[in-house]
C-alpha cells in the first residue's frame, strides 16, 4: 500500500524482497506478486543490494539445477541473541503512523528431495547487518558464520516447519548442521 512505501522514503532501509523475483520466473502474474508488501521486508541497503542478492543467485543457480528443491525464506526477530523470539516491544522498527518491524536475522531454508523417501536441509541463518561485502566474501561469510540447523532456526522465529514429516525424519532433518553451502 502507497502509506506503508512512503515509510521507506528517508529511512535508510531498501524494500527487500522474502522471494525475489527472479525465483518467481514461473509466470510474469508470479514475478509481479513478488512486489506485493506482504513480500517486503525494511532491508539495510548493504545486506540486499551484497550479501542477500549473492546468497539468493546462488540459491537460484542450485534451484535450477534440481527441480526438488523447495525454498523457504522468514525473518526472526532476535535483537537479544538468546536464540528466542523477541517481544514486540524490543523490536527495532521504520517509524510512522504504522511502524515496520526491521528483521534482526533473515534465514533460508532449503529442502531437496532425493530418489524415494530420503531428504536434505539446508538452513541458512544471516544476521541482518549493513555491511557491504563482495560475491566471495558474502558466500564464504555465509559458508563459515550462517549455516544452522533448522531446530536452531525454529526455536529462533517460534515457527514448526516439517511438522508433517514423520516424527524420526522430522528429527534427522532438523538437527542436522550442515557443514557446506552444497554438500
Amino acid at each position: 500500500d502507497q502509506h506503508t512505501c512512503a515509510i521507506y522514503s528517508g529511512s535508510g532501509f531498501d524494500r527487500g524482497h522474502l522471494a525475489a523475483r527472479d525465483e518467481l520466473n514461473r509466470s510474469r502474474r508470479a514475478q509481479l506478486n513478488s512486489y506485493l508488501i506482504s513480500n517486503i521486508l525494511p532491508q539495510f541497503p548493504n545486506h540486499t543490494q551484497t550479501t542477500w542478492k549473492h546468497l539468493e543467485e546462488d540459491v537460484n543457480n542450485q534451484a535450477h539445477l534440481s527441480d526438488s528443491i523447495d525454498v523457504m525464506t522468514v525473518i526472526i526477530f532476535d535483537y537479544d541473541g538468546d536464540g528466542n523470539p523477541d517481544d514486540k516491544a524490543s523490536v527495532a522498527t521504520i517509524s510512522g503512523s504504522r511502524p515496520l518491524a526491521v528483521p534482526s536475522h533473515i534465514y533460508k531454508i532449503l529442502l531437496k528431495k532425493h530418489p524415494g523417501d530420503s531428504v536434505s536441509v539446508l538452513g541458512i541463518m544471516t544476521p541482518h547487518d549493513n555491511l557491504r561485502r563482495k560475491k566471495h566474501m558474502a558466500l564464504n561469510y555465509i559458508q563459515n558464520s550462517c549455516l544452522s540447523s533448522v531446530d536452531q532456526i525454529e526455536k529462533a522465529s517460534g515457527f514448526n516447519f516439517y511438522w508433517l514429516l514423520n516424527n524420526e525424519m522430522e528429527d534427522k532433518v532438523e538437527s542436522f548442521v550442515p557443514s557446506s553451502l552444497w554438500e
